[in-house]
C-alpha cells in the first residue's frame, strides 16, 4: 500500500513536472514519510482502544526522540516497522502493569549503562562519521540522564509516566542490541 501511494504520488509530481529527477529520492522519502505517519496513528489508536491514549502520546514522544540518537534495530520493511512499533508500544503497557519498581529501576540502570556505552548503533546502510558518532553519543547520554531524572521525580508525582520511561529505556537497550546483531550477521554474511 505504501509503494502503491508512493508510486502515484511520484507519477502525479512527474506529469505535473513538479520534479523532473531523482524520482528514488522523492519515492524514498514518501514513504518514508507515509510510513512514520502511519506508525504514529496506529499506535495512538491503539492507545485509544486499550484505554491509554495518554501514554501513548507520551510513548511516541520519548520513544521516537530516544531511537533518533540511539540507532539500534531497524525493520526490513515498512509493514514490519509498523507491526514492530506497535507491538512495542503494547508490551510497553504490558510491562507498566505487570513490573514493579522494584525490578524496573535496576533493570533500567543496567540498560541504560548497555546503551550508553553501545550508542549509537548506526544502520549498516548508513554508517556515521567519527564526528556524528561524538555527537550522537553525547547527545544521547543527556537523553538517558534528562529521563532517568524524569523517571525518578516522577514517581512520585505520574507512576505510570515514570514506568513508561523506565520500560522506554530498557526495550530501546534490547532494540540496538538486536540492531547490533544485524550489523554483525550482515558483515559475517558479506565477509565469509
Amino acid at each position: 500500500m505504501i509503494n502503491y501511494l508512493s508510486n502515484k504520488f511520484i507519477s502525479i509530481c512527474l506529469e505535473e513536472k513538479i520534479i523532473d529527477v531523482d524520482s528514488d529520492i522523492y519515492k524514498y522519502g514518501f514513504e518514508s514519510i507515509l510510513s512514520s505517519y502511519l506508525c504514529i496513528a496506529i499506535v495512538l489508536f491503539t492507545g485509544i482502544f486499550i484505554k491509554y491514549k495518554l501514554i501513548a502520546f507520551f510513548y511516541l514522544l520519548i520513544f521516537y526522540f530516544i531511537r533518533k540518537y540511539s540507532g539500534g534495530y531497524h525493520c526490513d520493511s515498512y509493514l514490519k516497522c509498523i507491526i514492530w512499533t506497535d507491538f512495542i508500544f503494547i508490551l510497553s503497557v504490558i510491562m507498566i502493569d505487570k513490573l514493579n519498581y522494584e525490578l524496573l529501576i535496576p533493570l533500567c540502570i543496567v540498560c541504560s549503562i548497555f546503551s550508553i556505552k553501545k550508542a549509537p548503533i548506526c544502520h549498516f546502510n548508513k554508517p556515521f562519521t567519527n564526528s556524528q558518532r561524538k555527537i550522537f553519543k553525547q547527545k544521547y547520554c543527556h537523553i538517558i540522564y534528562i529521563l532517568l531524572s524524569l523517571g525518578i521525580i516522577s514517581t512520585f508525582l505520574y507512576p505510570l509516566l515514570s514506568k513508561l520511561i523506565f520500560v522506554i529505556i530498557i526495550i530501546n537497550a534490547f532494540l540496538m542490541k538486536k540492531g547490533e546483531q544485524k550489523n554483525e550477521k550482515r558483515i559475517t554474511k558479506i565477509c565469509g
